[in-house]
């Protein structure tokens, strides 16, 4: 297994974004309990129980065609491994994730990137955190991370104001890019109210690389949300929608397998203006294979090229996902994102 990350054969993600449409993921959790992992299980733990099952999602990903993939950290920060009992290996579970997707890409030949999940601080069922305390506990958990990966995705937020203050530990922690993804509801708002377009602002004057919505809704809903968020700053836009509304089956959540739909919304996504195209929930790497096949001949569209060169990726200066639903203002989340 790799031992640590390569600073100096990392592309330039701006410079990509700008050249041509990237492929993420899909769902890592709903693909988790694919396998018989328990409702109940800390997935992110699964890094050091069960370090094959994580890897080998990885590599089907990336087979499919994924230029980034996401490591298995969304819910690797403190309060939410304590539930688990493992409040004390955050850094052990952390970097043991961000290795196996290293190991998935090495063994691969891609020249895929790795990406640091970081996710909301705790979910609903939890007591609820004031502001002032996420902020060490998002930094614990993305100072780890940066280290290992070669940017840095926050997502499933439900509202700007928790975005932005996780958008600013990342930026402060490390100088990798940061893509900052909120999560919208039915009505095409984020679940803190917001409209995609003032959200898209604030987030612009914040210095990240690229903004973005996962999460909770399929394709139909974040089709009119990416075209907003394309309208309201001058900056890359990604988008990983859920698989549709789930099924459930006993003690199981079922999405169809909707592989060509998914394709074709991946064309629509980029023609809107999205130059980062993947999945969240109930997606696999049959869905991650289409939209690579619909993208391949796509260029960026010209309004999603941000207007003056931004950073690129440079190593860090210190030292990637559960069960639908939605998240709140408050910082807890009744959703988990690519889970």
């Amino acid at each position: 297994m790799d031992t640590d990350p390569q600073p100096d054969s990392r592309p330039a993600l701006d410079r990509l974004l700008r050249s041509r449409v990237l492929v993420c993921d899909g769902a890592m959790g709903t693909m988790l309990h694919s396998a018989g992992v328990p409702l109940d299980r800390s997935l992110s733990g699964l890094n050091l129980a069960r370090p094959d099952l994580v890897r080998d999602l990885h590599a089907a990903y990336l087979a499919a065609g994924a230029d980034i993939v996401q490591t298995n950290t969304f819910d690797a920060n403190r309060p939410r491994l304590a539930r688990a009992g493992l409040q004390d290996s955050v850094a052990e579970i952390n970097i043991a994730g961000a290795r196996l997707a290293r190991e998935a890409v090495r063994e691969s030949g891609s020249p895929a990137l790795v990406a640091g999940s970081v996710g909301p601080v705790m979910s609903a069922a939890a007591p609820r955190i004031p502001h002032q305390d996420r902020e060490p506990i998002l930094r614990e958990q993305i100072a780890i991370l940066a280290s290992w990966v070669d940017l840095i995705i926050l997502e499933t937020f439900g509202d700007t104001e928790s975005l932005a203050q996780a958008a600013s530990v990342a930026l402060a922690e490390c100088d990798l890019p940061v893509i900052a993804q909120l999560t919208f509801g039915d009505d095409g708002r984020t679940l803190g109210g917001e409209e995609p377009r003032v959200a898209a602002a604030a987030l612009a004057a914040l210095n990240v690389t690229a903004i973005g919505a996962n999460c909770t809704v399929g394709p139909t809903v974040l089709a009119d949300v990416v075209a907003e968020l394309v309208a309201g700053a001058a900056l890359p836009v990604s988008v990983q929608p859920n698989a549709g509304v789930p099924r459930r089956l006993g003690r199981q959540l079922r999405y169809a397998r909707n592989t060509g739909y998914f394709a074709q919304a991946s064309r629509g996504f980029v023609a809107s203006g999205a130059t980062l195209v993947g999945g969240c929930c109930g997606t696999t790497p049959a869905h991650i294979r289409a939209i690579a096949h619909a993208v391949k001949d796509l260029r960026p569209n010209p309004a999603a090229v941000p207007a003056r060169p931004r950073p690129g990726v440079r190593p860090c200066s210190e030292c990637r996902r559960s069960r639908p639903g939605s998240h709140r203002p408050d910082g807890r989340t009744e959703a988990v994102s690519r889970w």
